[in-house]
Parts: structure tokens; sequence; C-alpha cells
């Protein structure tokens, strides 16, 4: 049986991110990746200013930039504005391949079509007939988790989601369109990519059926005359439910742990973050206390908002007025660019 210091499960943001920031100590860490590449994931690839607080990626992984978004609600519209770009979008599958290239370090390895299919307490066994023992394993395996799993941690809160993926180098604009009638407490999106554009919309899990957003989702692109392009239609869940980080060697990271923003969805500085923290814990780095918790008072913050509109019920379209009308104060608008981005 091969051991390692560090067994790192899912090769996304924050398991490389994780790996990276392991490699200077020389601890032998692997980082297992179930998928046969690096990088690929539905997503709509928005990210805000606080992702370059960890990272100054290449121009070609940034995708857009933008600073302006037009925000609408079944009864009114803002478009709010910045001095400086304030939301962005980055190509994952570049991303992702970026961020390996960054881990040079012998001791670092990584391994792609390795699916881990059972974990115990000190070894997991991986593709069902190849076993590897830790001192630590850190799960950062998305919203469904088997890291997650083993620890019997419960999944209740998710965001369900469906994209088109369309080409075309015409669309300029960040729009979130925040449509109670057809998105219950969610929302739809355009998101600029340069060479094509994400449009989507995610709801929280229990406001509607799946088939019921479908088909409102189709009724919005009808109304708002966006043509998909013969693209075709994807889901991907979000899971946003929090339930802790650190279980005595284990440690989930990024969506695999809930940290993703259930309002938002906002997932890939999270998972930066909370990656980077993981990795400073196992070192024991005083600091690593104090990022995990800025990243769970943004989360909370964001939240609070969230339950708010998820039991505002008919009440619901006038907290979204009145939150779009705040937006024509500066001061509120610089604090809630300041707490988005």
């Amino acid at each position: 049986m091969e051991l390692f210091d560090v067994v790192i499960v899912g090769a996304g943001p924050a398991g490389l991110r994780c790996a990276e920031m392991l490699q200077p100590s020389g601890l032998s860490v692997l980082i297992l990746e179930k998928n046969g590449a690096i990088g690929a994931k539905i997503c709509a690839g928005g990210i805000t200013r606080k992702f370059f607080n960890i990272y100054d990626p290449p121009q070609e992984i940034l995708e857009f930039k933008s600073n302006q978004t037009l925000v609408t609600s079944d009864n009114s519209e803002f478009l709010i504005q910045n001095t400086e770009p304030f939301i962005y979008t980055l190509n994952r599958k570049a991303f992702g391949q970026w961020q390996a290239a960054r881990i040079t370090a012998s001791s670092v390895q990584i391994r792609t079509g390795m699916l881990v299919t059972q974990i115990g307490k000190q070894a997991i066994e991986v593709n069902r007939n190849h076993k590897i023992g830790f001192r630590y394993l850190v799960g950062a395996d998305g919203p469904n988790s088997i890291v997650r799993r083993y620890l019997k941690l419960p999944s209740r809160k998710r965001i369900i989601t469906l994209q088109y993926t369309v080409p075309s180098e015409n669309e300029k604009k960040f729009e979130v369109h925040i449509k109670k009638r057809l998105f219950g407490v969610g929302y739809g999106w355009v998101f600029p990519h340069g060479s094509y554009f994400t449009v989507g919309c995610g709801m929280s899990a229990g406001s509607m059926t799946p088939g019921q957003l479908k088909k409102n989702f189709h009724q919005w692109l009808i109304e708002t005359e966006i043509k998909t392009n013969g693209a075709r239609i994807e889901s991907f869940p979000i899971l946003y439910d929090y339930q802790g980080y650190q279980f005595g060697n284990f440690y989930l990271a990024g969506e695999a742990a809930g940290f993703t923003s259930g309002l938002t969805g906002e997932g890939i500085y999270p998972a930066l973050a909370s990656g980077t923290a993981i990795a400073q814990h196992i070192l024991n780095n005083k600091s690593a206390k104090e990022q995990i918790d800025e990243v769970i008072q943004h989360k909370k913050t964001q939240e609070r908002y969230l339950s708010l509109f998820q039991h505002a019920g008919f009440l619901g379209n006038t907290l979204i007025r009145a939150t779009i009308s705040l937006l024509h104060t500066d001061s509120i608008k610089k604090y809630i660019l300041k707490g988005f981005s």
C-alpha cells in the first residue's frame, strides 16, 4: 500500500490550491482526480474582485471583465456601474490547467482517472483495486463528495441550475435577472466570455420542481429573445450546506464543505480560500482560522438575505424592488459592491 502525508480527493480549484500551498513543506501529497483531464467543469465562470486576493492569472484565462452589471426584477431594473471592473469571467479548464502547472515539487503528485471507491480512517481504495494510506485526507470533490458522505454530513441545501453555453462574440453585458415568478428563490444570468456566453438560471432546491424550472427558463429565453443557437442544455448542482471543515484528520474544502454562496452561487473564491486555509491548518499556521472565518462570515451575510427572501412569501417582489432601489444611493451601492464582489 502506498502511503502519503496528505491525500486530496478532487483536482478542482480547492484541491489544487491546497496542494500548491503544501508543496514548499516537503510533505508527500497526492491529488486524485476522477476525470481524465484537469479543469473541465460545467460552470457559469463568474468571479469577483476577491479572487485577485489569491491569484493574478494570465490574461488568456480571464475571458471578460466589466465595470457594470444589469440587474432586473419583474417590475424594475438598474444598471450597477463602478469606475473599475468588479465582475469577470474565466475559462475553467484553462484555469485548472494553469493551477496544476504551478505545482512543480516532486513531493506532490497529480493522478487523473482515479475514482475513490471506498474510504477508511487511514486509507482509501481507488478504482476498486488499489489502496492508498494517508495521515490527512482532504475532500475537495464537489457537491457529491464521497468524503462528505463518509463523514455522514447532510447535504440538504442545494441550488438547481440549468445553462446553455452559446458561441457568440456579440454579448458584452453581464446581466442578473431576479424573476421570482420564473425562478423562485433564484435568478437568471447572462455572462459574456469573449467568444461565447453562458445563459442560465438557478434556484434553491424546493422552490419548484426541476421540470417547472426548465419550462420557466425556456419561457424566459423566449421573452428576452435570447437565442441559444443549437447549444446543448446542461445542469449542475451547487451545494451550500456548510457543516464544518475539519473532522479529526479529515478536511472538507470548497463545495464539498458547502462553502459556496447560497445566494449568488459563487464558488471559485471560497474554494481557493478554503484550500489555502486547510493547507495552513495542516502546517499549523495560526492564520488558517482567520481565513476560514472570513469566508464563513461573508457566506453568512449573503445567506441572511437569502433566508429573508425565502421567507418573504408574496412580499418577495417588494423586497427585490427595495433592494434594487437602494442601488441608486451611492453609499449603499458601494456597500453592496464590497459585500458581493
